[in-house]
């Protein structure tokens, strides 16, 4: 069986490779001595609009994990930001044809060595950790893209086409929440508060899917021109699974502290905030961001929306 060669790009230009790919000395014909001609272009795509948007810089390194029609790990790749900008083509050497999964993600440099998986593991063996369970974290994920897809690698006398062209398309995985709080004393300083976040996700499988574990996050936030104590704009966190139904077992839940002398001494000022007023549980779809409104002055009333993934809103007041 011949072996053959897969090579990855970053956009949709096909005609320059084409003339690389035919030149020297190749036989049209009957493929006969020609360069590898299975190519795979990553596209970024927004989840919610659908729209290209690979050019706006959003991704500043990918890295595909590439597995056999079995689900066994084969390799990972790992691409830079200047390959991302700079379309230079990365092969993937020894490959027959047949039947692959491509695991595509996007800006996971930061805990990709938490990934452990071996060559002939399951893609369920290991998974990308981004906290460790049960303990508190100072930060959070950035904005993360994934993608997956399962190709098919002909052999080289039974195609009708000299490049085989396939597209791997990477979408936001994780989800933000964005935190307004009023009501807090004018004199009040930024840094005497800080938002506590507890989640029952501590990462993705290589199939996109969140991995069961309680952690926490730690966030402090900023004064506007209101008066309003916000969190980052917003704070990415792993996408809630999709459960059958939502409590206070899977859902996020939050606290606003003050700090004290002393870490013990630390005054929880809302006790953990599960609902809004309509009693919905604060939950985290994949693409989107939710943003809560907490209210001080009216015993701790609790508002939530959910807009697309990087669209602004502005609270009214009530």
């Amino acid at each position: 069986m011949k072996r053959r060669m897969i090579y990855w790009v970053r956009q949709l230009r096909p005609l320059p490779l084409l003339f690389a790919l035919i030149a020297n000395g190749c036989i049209r014909d009957k493929l006969t001595d020609c360069p590898p001609t299975e190519i795979v272009y990553l596209r970024v795509i927004d989840i919610n609009s659908g729209d290209d948007i690979t050019d706006e810089g959003r991704v500043k390194e990918a890295t595909l994990f590439v597995f056999d029609q079995n689900r066994k790990f084969i390799e990972r790749i790992d691409i830079n930001a200047g390959y991302l900008e700079d379309e230079i083509i990365i092969p993937l050497k020894g490959y027959t044809a047949g039947e692959f999964y491509v695991s595509a993600w996007g800006n996971i440099s930061a805990y990709i060595d938490n990934a452990r998986i071996a060559p002939g593991e399951d893609y369920d063996d290991d998974f990308l950790k981004l906290f460790d369970a049960g303990k508190s974290m100072k930060q959070s994920p950035n904005e993360m893209f994934f993608g997956l897809k399962k190709i098919y690698i002909a052999e080289a006398a039974t195609r009708t086409t000299e490049i085989q062209r396939e597209e791997v398309d990477i979408t936001q995985i994780n989800a933000g929440l964005s935190v307004t709080v009023r009501g807090l004393p004018d004199e009040a300083a930024a840094e005497d508060y800080y938002f506590r976040l507890l989640r029952q996700n501590i990462g993705y499988n290589f199939w996109g899917e969140p991995i069961e574990g309680n952690y926490e996050i730690r966030e402090g936030g900023t004064f506007n021109s209101d008066g309003e104590f916000i969190s980052r704009q917003p704070v990415f966190l792993i996408h809630s699974a999709e459960p059958e139904a939502i409590d206070e077992s899977n859902c996020t839940i939050l606290h606003l502290y003050q700090k004290g002398a002393t870490p013990e001494q630390d005054i929880d000022l809302t006790g953990a905030i599960l609902q809004d007023r309509e009693e919905q549980y604060i939950f985290l779809a994949r693409g989107t961001t939710t943003h809560i409104l907490i209210d001080l002055t009216a015993d701790l009333r609790v508002q939530m929306a959910v807009t697309s993934w990087d669209e602004i809103y502005l609270w009214d007041e009530w």
